[in-house]
């Protein structure tokens, strides 16, 4: 948008939207001024970005499939960035976050939180996830809703193998151990390939906590 007009059509936005179609839902981006996501009746997305044209030449979005562009104003977004392997620093935390999880489990059990037990299983599988994926990189530009893509078969079925534990104490605990197996036996070949060090301190006293305080084997 024209920087001189951007103002007034970023304030604008739920009228200019309404004439393109009805929405049951329309949100503006708290950080992109203007900028909006929205679902019509029949739960089609509609989301719209808004850019000062002389904010271009540094925009975020440099990956695009042009449609038209009246002013030759395309010429002016920066060509996307060349695709980076995996980052070791992610890698790390990726490792390291699953097994400090399992250090919270025997607290979380001891004070029957038995739902917070789930949620924090939830947060370890999706580390292992990100593990995968930062393994995997770089990753095609795809949106979230093509997360399996990004996934080896084999990875998806070791996260398909790690189901929703019930909320009792013995599917939660069963579920914390396998999903931390899981880390260790993909994690450290991931490691090894990517010549991260693997943190042997921190496994060696995670494995010695969960044995002293709930009598189970990591």
């Amino acid at each position: 948008v024209a920087d001189a007009e951007f103002d007034s059509f970023a304030a604008s936005w739920r009228s200019w939207l309404a004439q393109i179609t009805p929405t049951v839902l329309a949100r503006e981006i708290p950080f992109l001024r203007g900028s909006l996501y929205s679902l019509t009746p029949a739960c089609e997305r509609l989301d719209v970005v808004l850019e000062r044209v002389s904010a271009l030449a540094a925009s975020p979005f440099r990956t695009r499939d042009l449609v038209f562009d009246r002013d030759g104003l395309d010429a002016r977004v920066p060509r996307p960035a060349p695709a980076s392997g995996p980052d070791r620093a992610r890698i790390t935390t990726a490792i390291e976050e699953p097994l400090r999880y399992l250090a919270l489990l025997p607290a979380v059990l001891g004070r029957g939180e038995l739902l917070l037990a789930q949620e924090a299983f939830g947060h370890l599988r999706r580390r292992i996830s990100e593990l995968f994926l930062e393994a995997n990189a770089p990753l095609p530009t795809t949106g979230a809703k093509h997360w399996r893509d990004k996934l080896s078969p084999e990875q998806y079925a070791v996260l398909e193998s790690l189901p929703w534990p019930e909320a009792t104490r013995e599917a939660l605990v069963e579920a914390h151990l396998a999903a931390g197996r899981a880390l260790l036996a993909h994690g450290r070949p991931i490691a090894s390939k990517l010549g991260v060090s693997w943190p042997e301190p921190l496994e060696r006293a995670v494995r010695e906590y969960l044995l002293r305080e709930l009598g189970v084997s990591l």
